[in-house]
């Protein structure tokens, strides 16, 4: 059976829960190919540019040679994207770099798991949707999780910086309106074509603080192939097939779910800093990736019908 049927066979449910695990994973690794490239000395900016530049145009041609109707929208609804792109990528793609080079590292990461909270936010005011018990439990373990795995208990004294935490919380708000504005604008534009104008829109805010100089150095003085198949893995694989799957996600499964399951992210990249670089983790840490994975899969479990199949 080809990878393309046993997917159009599975339930909905399955198609979104898939699609929503799939893009922590891949987040989770982006650390190890986003290190490669800054060794070399590109800055964060510069890799910001390359992810949403390269998903942008990637999908471009994707859809144009694909789905062309994807492409087709009023200029209104292209200026629309750009804006959302402009917000839910490069403003949050930037707001995360601010903040870990301000802020400890562990904390801006807990920030950013703030994510499912602003999605059940959003959520209620502009959809008047109610989170259920089960999601608000599943929340507030997740997010006890990410502590313990991001090792904040060992942080020492924080540094409370006043720009590296609003940075973390925009780069939470960011990760949140990736999911919310789409199904905002749903009856007017596809998902779809919300993601292709929104990279590109993304891409030509960064254009503006790109350092041409130092992407044309680190490709005379590095490893070309070695920087080139990083650039690739952080542009295609980690951008736009993860937001892809974290946007499409959505068509299945509710934004908060979504949400909550994207903090399988701590626990990915945990391990690879573990594999790859033989990062220590401790009891707590190892503890926390339970919690996680617990609380994100909890979601999936129907705790009614579970109870009463048993009574």
């Amino acid at each position: 059976m080809g990878k393309g049927k046993g997917f159009v066979e599975m339930s909905d449910r399955q198609k979104g829960v898939f699609l929503a695990v799939l893009c922590p994973c891949l987040w989770g690794i982006m650390g190890v190919f986003v290190r490669n490239i800054t060794s070399t000395g590109i800055g964060v900016v510069d890799v910001s540019f390359f992810r949403c530049a390269a998903s942008g145009l990637l999908l471009l041609l994707f859809y144009a040679v694909t789905k062309p109707s994807v492409l087709k929208i009023s200029w209104k609804g292209r200026l629309i994207s750009a804006c959302y792109g402009m917000v839910a990528y490069s403003l949050s793609f930037v707001a995360y770099s601010i903040s870990v080079s301000r802020i400890p590292v562990a904390v801006a990461m807990i920030l950013m798991f703030l994510c499912p909270v602003w999605v059940t936010l959003f959520s209620a005011l502009l959809f008047h949707d109610r989170p259920s018990r089960q999601q608000i439990l599943a929340i507030i373990v997740c997010l006890c999780g990410a502590a313990l795995s991001a090792d904040l208990l060992s942080v020492g004294e924080v540094r409370l910086d006043g720009i590296g935490m609003l940075m973390g919380i925009l780069n939470g708000m960011g990760a949140a309106m990736q999911i919310v504005v789409p199904r905002y604008f749903s009856d007017r534009y596809s998902k779809d074509t919300m993601v292709v104008y929104g990279f590109l829109g993304a891409a030509i805010a960064l254009l503006f603080f790109v350092n041409v100089g130092e992407i044309t150095t680190a490709f005379q003085t590095s490893n070309v192939v070695q920087l080139g198949a990083s650039i690739f893995a952080v542009s295609v694989l980690c951008t736009m097939v993860a937001n892809v799957a974290f946007v499409k996600s959505t068509e299945y499964i509710t934004g908060t779910e979504t949400s909550i399951l994207s903090a399988l992210e701590v626990v990915v990249g945990s391990l690879a800093g573990f594999l790859v670089y033989h990062e220590h983790l401790n009891p707590l840490q190892l503890l926390g990736m339970v919690l996680v994975i617990s609380g994100a899969l909890s979601t999936q479990v129907h705790w009614g019908k579970l109870l009463r199949r048993k009574a």
